[in-house]
C-alpha cells in the first residue's frame, strides 16, 4: 500500500497568536503528530504567518505554493488544525476546493470532525464557514471602531511616526530636530517641482543618505498628513503646511502626473517662445545630434516663417535659451520691474489729472459765481461745458484697460534658492516645469532674446 503524502498547512495572524494562542510551533507540532498517529508522510509544511484568513487567498504565499505542488501531484491530503486556519469565506473555500477535486486530494481538521462526502456534511461546513465569516466581519467593524475613536482623539496608533513627527504620551508632535528640514523640503519643492531634484539638493545640502521615496512620501504619497490630516481628523497631526501651500503642492503634483502620464516631449520651452516679429507662438524645429559628445541640438522657429509669412526666419537653440536665462535672470527680473512700476502709472496718469484740473475750474467758477462776479446764465454755460469734459474724461478713465497687479514672491524665491546648483540635474520635462512656473512668455527674434514677461 502506498503511503499518504501529507502537507501540513499552517496559518495565523498576529493578532490571533496574542489572543488565541494558535502558534505557528503549536499547530506544526498537533498536525506532525497527528500525520505520524496515521502514518502518514510529511511532504511540505506551508506556513502563512501574520496573515488573516480574510485577506485574499492569492496573496497568502505559502497557501499558494501548496497549491502549485498539488497541481504538481505532490500531495494526497492536505492537513489543517480547524477550519478558520483554512478559510472564513465560503466562496473562496469552493474554489480552492475546486482545485482539490481535480487533482483529487482530501482535507483533514485535525481537531474537528468534517464529512465532505455527504450533502449533509457539506451543509455542516457552508454553516461554519458562513458563522466563522460573521465572527470575522463583527471581529472587524470591533476593531474599526477602536481605530476610528482613536483617531477622533489624535491618538497616535503606529510604532513609528512619519518622517518629521515624532509619538510623545500618545500624541504626534514636531520632531523638533527635523522642523527645519521638512520646512525646506515644502519650499524647495515649490520651487524644484521635482522630486528628484529635491532629493539631490537636500542630501547634498544636509548631509544626507535619504531615498528618493523618503522625500516622495513627504511632498506626495504623505501629503495630507503634513497639511494635518489624517482620515475624518483635520487636526490629527501638528500641520507643517498652510492651506495656501497645500493646495500650491496639490497642483504641481497633479501637473507631473500630466507630464509624465502620457506623450511626453523633450523640448524645455514648449509654449513659451513667442515670435517678437508676429507674436505667434514658436514650435519645435527639429534636432540634431553632435556625435562627438553625443549632445542633442534642439531648435525653435516661428512657423509662419516657412510659409514665407513672417521675416523672423532663424532657428533659436535651446542650449542658447537656458544659457542666457541662467546668466541674465536676475537682470531680467529687475528690469521686468521697473519696467511694469512705470506701465503701471501710465494708462491712467494723463486721464487723471485731466479730471483734477477740470473739478478746480468747476469748484472756481462756483467762487466766482457766489462773488457775482458773472451772470447765471453765464454761470451755467460754462458749468454745462466743464462738466461736458469731466464726464469725458471720466468715461476715459472708466475704459482704460486696468493695470494686472502682479506678485513677484515667486521670482523672489527663484532667485534666493539654490536653483543654479541644481539645474543641470533635471530632465528636460523638470527644467520646462521651472521655467513654466515662473515665466509666461520669451519673446525671440533673429535668434535673439528680445524681451521676457514673467508671471
Amino acid at each position: 500500500m502506498d503511503i499518504i503524502r501529507a502537507a501540513l498547512y499552517i496559518r495565523v495572524s498576529t493578532e490571533e497568536q496574542a489572543r488565541e494562542g494558535y502558534s505557528v510551533e503549536a499547530q506544526r507540532d498537533n498536525l506532525k503528530r497527528y500525520a505520524k498517529n496515521k502514518g502518514y508522510s510529511v511532504v511540505g509544511v506551508y506556513a502563512d504567518e501574520g496573515i488573516t484568513a480574510r485577506k485574499k487567498y492569492t496573496n497568502r504565499k505559502e497557501l499558494m505554493r501548496m497549491l502549485d505542488d498539488v497541481e504538481a501531484g505532490k500531495i494526497d491530503i492536505i492537513l489543517f488544525i480547524k477550519l478558520d486556519r483554512w478559510f472564513r469565506s465560503v466562496g473562496d473555500y469552493y474554489k480552492i476546493q475546486e482545485i482539490l477535486d481535480r487533482n483529487k486530494v482530501d482535507w483533514v481538521t485535525t481537531t474537528e470532525h468534517y464529512d465532505t462526502t455527504t450533502a449533509n456534511g457539506r451543509l455542516y461546513i457552508n454553516i461554519r464557514l458562513a458563522v466563522a465569516q460573521d465572527e470575522s466581519d463583527r471581529t472587524s467593524e470591533r476593531i474599526k471602531f477602536v481605530f476610528d475613536k482613536k483617531v477622533m482623539d489624535g491618538e497616535a496608533i503606529w510604532g513609528n511616526a512619519p518622517f518629521g513627527y515624532k509619538i510623545v504620551n500618545k500624541k504626534l508632535e514636531k520632531d523638533e530636530k527635523e522642523e527645519v528640514f521638512v520646512n525646506e523640503c515644502f519650499e524647495k519643492y515649490k520651487i524644484f517641482r521635482s522630486v528628484n531634484a529635491l532629493t539631490n539638493y537636500m542630501n547634498q545640502k544636509y548631509n544626507k543618505k535619504m531615498s528618493y521615496s523618503t522625500y516622495r512620501n513627504i511632498v506626495k504619497i504623505n501629503l495630507d498628513y503634513y497639511k494635518g490630516i489624517y482620515k475624518n481628523n483635520k487636526n490629527f497631526f501638528p500641520p507643517y503646511i498652510t492651506e495656501e501651500d497645500y493646495q500650491e503642492i496639490q497642483a504641481i503634483n497633479k501637473a507631473s502626473r500630466n507630464r509624465y502620464g502620457g506623450k511626453t516631449y523633450n523640448y524645455i520651452f514648449v509654449g513659451l517662445l513667442r515670435c517678437a516679429n508676429c507674436g505667434l507662438i514658436m514650435g519645435s524645429a527639429g534636432h540634431s545630434l553632435n556625435p562627438k559628445n553625443g549632445y542633442i541640438y534642439r531648435y525653435y522657429k516661428c512657423r509662419r516663417s516657412s510659409f514665407s509669412i513672417c521675416g523672423n526666419k532663424l532657428r533659436m537653440e535651446e542650449r542658447k535659451i537656458e544659457n542666457y536665462l541662467l546668466d541674465h535672470l536676475e537682470d531680467e527680473i529687475r528690469k521686468y520691474k521697473v519696467t511694469y512700476e512705470i506701465e503701471k502709472e501710465q494708462p491712467t496718469k494723463r486721464p487723471v489729472t485731466t479730471k483734477h484740473n477740470i473739478e478746480k475750474k468747476i469748484n472756481r467758477l462756483r467762487k466766482i459765481y457766489l462773488a457775482e462776479v458773472i451772470e447765471l446764465e453765464d454761470y451755467k454755460k460754462e458749468y454745462l461745458e466743464l462738466q461736458k469734459q469731466l464726464e469725458a474724461v471720466e468715461k476715459e478713465i472708466a475704459n482704460a484697460v486696468k493695470f494686472e497687479e502682479k506678485d513677484f514672491t515667486e521670482l523672489d524665491k527663484l532667485l534666493r534658492s539654490d536653483f543654479k546648483e541644481m539645474y543641470d540635474k533635471l530632465d528636460n520635462l523638470e527644467k520646462r516645469a521651472l521655467w513654466q512656473s515662473v515665466i509666461k512668455a520669451i519673446y525671440v527674434k533673429d535668434a535673439k532674446i528680445v524681451k521676457i514677461e514673467f508671471k
